[in-house]
């Protein structure tokens, strides 16, 4: 997930890389992707028999840009 968000951010937030055996941030840029995760992101959860209904209508209202199944972009 850090990937995929640094990839989105990238041109906003001026992230910069750095290989290895892979492309990755450089420290500084790590520590400032840490920062915008904690300061944007939220985690919750609800326990139901059958949570596709209400998953389903939460993908419809809140257009999740992060999300890959199910969400209609435009």
């Amino acid at each position: 997930m850090r990937r995929t968000l640094a990839g989105l951010l990238m041109s906003t937030e001026g992230y910069r890389t750095t290989w290895t055996d892979r492309v990755i941030l450089i420290p500084e840029d790590e520590q400032r992707l840490t920062g915008w995760m904690h300061e944007h992101l939220h985690l919750t959860w609800s326990e139901l028999p059958d949570p596709a209904p209400v998953e389903t209508l939460l993908i419809t209202r809140l257009r999740p840009p992060l999300n890959v199944d199910g969400a209609e972009h435009g």
